[in-house]
């Protein structure tokens, strides 16, 4: 988490950042930028694209990670941009996701704090719980834009959980603010 907040404030100048991490972290900038590469995946579809929480929340009794894995599977993009795609894909055929629960098994595996690690589905196997269908319809950018989201207004049994959430927490109400998002209701 230390490592990513200083990239983020390093970061604002791309001139300075090969200094500022060198001045930081020594030569493991070097190990810390091969983990920062091998995490970025190009994304070629929003439709074929799994979503999933970073961060555990309360689920019920246990903590769990949520997935949205795509039912389409079809590879390549209709259109310049992600957006194109999407608009293009949900003209032919709606387009599905499952939702899934991750269940929280012990620290050591499935870390509550360590929002880097994956949680293997060999020892958190998917739980399916929902499809989500997306059909086709006129966009709604105005309306999505003008909308709050904020997994802090949630009832207790579904709570964010960890130091990364309670982190994130201000900046969702700061993002409603700056894009001048509806509040959300009580």
């Amino acid at each position: 988490m230390d490592e990513f907040v200083f990239f983020a404030q390093a970061s604002t100048s791309q001139a300075l950042l090969p200094f500022r991490l060198f001045a930081k972290m020594g030569f493991g900038m070097f190990g810390f930028l091969k983990r920062l590469l091998a995490s970025a995946k190009k994304v070629d579809s929003l439709a074929t694209q799994k979503y999933f929480t970073v961060a555990p929340m309360r689920f019920g009794a246990h903590a769990a990670r949520l997935t949205l894995t795509p039912k389409q599977s079809d590879a390549g993009r209709n259109g310049e941009t992600l957006r194109d795609d999407l608009l293009a894909r949900i003209k032919k055929a709606p387009l599905a996701w499952e939702l899934r629960a991750h269940l929280f098994v012990k620290d050591d595996v499935t870390p509550i704090e360590d929002t880097s690690r994956e949680w293997p589905e060999d020892v958190a196997p998917p739980i399916p719980l929902a499809t989500l269908t997306l059909k086709d319809h006129e966009p709604v950018d105005d309306l999505v834009e003008s909308l709050a989201f904020d997994p802090w207004h949630a009832v207790e049994e579904l709570r964010p959980l960890g130091a990364a959430m309670r982190a994130r927490s201000p900046a969702y109400r700061e993002s409603q603010k700056t894009r001048s998002a509806a509040k959300e209701p009580r």
